[in-house]
């Protein structure tokens, strides 16, 4: 795994952009790449899919060199998740062909619509992992379709992170004038991969109050989205005038119409809507990737919730140097985490067009052709195509396929929560991250602490409790001298040197967070049981910002009252902690 920082390119050398200080820090780990040997399968020659949970476990699909059937595999954190020819009891003697889009869930399960051979009639169904849920020819039991309706098809299968799974399927109703009739169907299933019950939601034919009949849906993958609240966004076209017959719907609601007057371009309005990418999270965001009416030279944009501008063709942002501007967003796919934050893919109009490609979070350039590096590797180009990236739903995992120096095709995870907490600086002996010793020979019999003193030859700790991302990380001192004044310390800079009868391994700016008197030996900050503490949090005290990135160094210094040990000082400091806020 590698360290690097958000891009900011410079719009005269965006190929030497660096590694700007105080930027995030995001963590790079190749899953896997060309000519990489599966066990008993052969070797990987292409990246096709890839998806990833708010857990960091992680699918990927890919392409082997292995002759016949059974070159297919689908990877994941432990290995061999599936693999063509692989044969689910259910589908006996069928074996899989290929698989639909990657879609996983939160305890890891992939949900997604599988293909099987010798082809029949009925070679096509709805799984999670290989346990069947719905298989083509089955009669459905929902009461919305004509009794005897069958299921002849399905474009994908989606979940809500548990047990409901949206599916987009082909049917055959016979009160549905078409030949092959759409539907939105919501599948509730038990946590033994029983199918408990099927809800149609929106189907060929139906009325959409305001809008019209329903003729179609768009069944590309990315086109659609569902969500945790068990809600799917989509794009539908209608027996309306051509005009206007298309929309963003969010189950049943419109959220956005075709010739509506664009709120996030004044002047403009929405041209034709079927077939946008779309994309939502479980605070009731959506993104999409559209296109305005009017000129062709900046009608395509990406639009949070119909009124926010993430970026536009035409124009320019400052993390592509604020002078160039960009040309298109590619045909993969948009998401929105969580927190609201927007992903997507840019182009631009750089002359030097090996590094005029990038994925973003909102304005920020998280991974750019020509700059990323992967450890030694040069990421060479980004895909703009379909299933190029996935964002887990939190917004802390990415994976992308790229090609990596010397057109090497990868996928690659890169861990986008900054924030961490390491103690560094042990009085033990070890110097493994500094060059000062204990002023007395001092060193601390236990491991990690700082340097001994004279009430304990194991020395006193600093560790931490909560995380810097949820802003409730608190510092706790322990084996100091009984009843002890202890001062929690944040330092901006690195140090190494001797500090009373301890060592010291920070410096720059110093804030004295706050000093408290040990209680049997232990002290903590903040502590809800002072008053004024009662509602701050050790950013705040600090002065640092929750997201920043900013490095902090933590230590306490404590009064060790003995003059015989280790004199003249008469104080002592644990071991250090590193904070990336």
């Amino acid at each position: 795994m590698f360290r690097r920082a958000l891009l900011r390119s410079s719009p005269t050398a965006l190929a030497a952009a660096t590694l700007a200080a105080g930027l995030h820090a995001q963590t790079f780990t190749v899953l896997s790449k060309d000519a990489d040997v599966i066990a008993g399968v052969g070797a990987v020659t292409a990246i096709d899919d890839l998806t990833v949970g708010d857990n960091g476990t992680w699918l990927v699909k890919v392409d082997t060199d292995f002759v016949g059937t059974g070159d297919g595999v689908v990877l994941t954190n432990t290995g061999i998740h599936s693999r063509e020819t692989d044969a689910p009891p259910a589908m006996s003697p069928l074996t899989i062909s290929s698989f639909g889009p990657l879609h996983i869930d939160d305890s890891g399960r992939a949900t997604w619509n599988l293909n099987f051979a010798p082809t029949t009639a009925n070679d096509t169904g709805i799984f999670r992992n290989q346990a069947l849920l719905l298989r083509e020819g089955a009669i459905s039991s929902s009461p919305a379709f004509t009794p005897g309706t069958a299921y002849i098809g399905f474009f994908g299968a989606c979940n809500n992170g548990a047990n409901e799974i949206m599916v987009l399927a082909s049917i055959e109703d016979i009160n549905i004038a078409t030949t092959v009739d759409r539907a939105w169907v919501r599948l509730t299933v038990d946590g033994s991969d029983n199918l408990l019950s099927e809800t149609v939601l929106l189907k060929e034919g139906d009325s959409i109050p305001g809008l019209g009949l329903v003729v179609d849906y768009s069944t590309n993958v990315h086109d659609w989205a569902f969500n945790r609240n068990g809600e799917v966004i989509y794009t539908v076209d209608t027996d309306a005038a051509t005009t206007s017959d298309c929309a963003i719907m969010r189950d049943t609601t419109i959220l956005l119409r075709e010739a509506d007057p664009s709120a996030a371009v004044p002047g403009r309005s929405w041209a034709t809507v079927l077939g946008w990418q779309v994309a939502q999270n479980d605070a009731g965001d959506f993104a999409f990737l559209g296109d305005l009416d009017g000129a062709t030279t900046d009608d395509a944009l990406i639009c949070k919730n119909g009124t926010t501008v993430i970026a536009r063709e035409g124009s320019s942002l400052p993390s592509i140097g604020g002078v160039f501007t960009f040309t298109s967003f590619g045909s993969g796919p948009i998401a929105i985490d969580t927190s609201g934050d927007v992903y997507w893919t840019g182009d631009w109009n750089d002359p030097v067009t090996t590094q005029d490609v990038g994925i973003f979070r909102n304005g920020d350039l998280l991974v750019q052709e020509g700059v990323t590096m992967v450890g030694a590797s040069l990421v060479e180009s980004i895909g703009t195509v379909q299933s190029n990236f996935a964002i887990s739903p939190d917004g802390r995992w990415l994976v992308f396929e790229c090609k990596l120096t010397g057109g090497v095709d990868a996928a690659v995870l890169v861990d986008l929560d900054t924030s961490s907490v390491e103690a560094f600086c042990a009085g033990d002996g070890s110097l493994v991250d500094h060059t000062t010793p204990c002023p007395c020979g001092n060193d601390a019999t236990t491991p990690g602490n700082g340097c001994a003193h004279s009430f304990d030859a194991g020395g006193a700790n600093l560790a931490w409790t909560g995380a810097p991302a949820t802003d409730d990380v608190i510092l706790q001192s322990s084996f100091t001298p009984s009843a002890s004044f202890t001062l929690f310390m944040q330092h901006d800079s690195p140090g190494d040197a001797v500090f009373h009868d301890g060592v010291l391994c920070a410096g720059g700016t110093l804030v004295r967070l706050r000093g408290r008197n040990a209680v049997a030996g232990a002290a903590s900050f903040p502590n809800s049981t002072f008053p004024n503490d009662a509602t701050l949090t050790l950013s705040q005290r600090g002065g640092v910002t929750v997201g920043s990135g900013a490095l902090r160094h933590y230590s306490a210094f404590y009064r060790n009252a003995s003059t015989t040990f280790c004199p003249p000082a008469t104080a002592n400091v644990t071991n250090g902690l590193r904070i990336v806020w």
